[in-house]
């Protein structure tokens, strides 16, 4: 998102600027930026986020011990 936009259009450029945290008065990052924080004042969405992340966190910490397991 930081790297050089002389070859992107506008509409690009505004969107990598918002991913690397500039603002902008893009329409389409404006809509963007009302939907992130719709979803942050979610609670149920944000119970499913912490949920899935605790399931993902398990699983990878599964796969690391059966890895290890594999080369004993």
């Amino acid at each position: 998102a930081k790297g050089a936009m002389d070859d992107v259009s506008p509409a690009l450029r505004a969107f990598l600027n918002y991913v690397a945290g500039i603002s902008c008065k893009d329409p389409f990052v404006q809509e963007l930026e009302q939907a992130v924080m719709d979803a942050r004042r979610n609670r149920e969405w944000r119970h499913e986020y912490m949920a899935l992340q605790m399931r993902d966190q398990e699983n990878i910490e599964k796969g690391r011990e059966e890895g290890t397991d594999s080369v004993l």
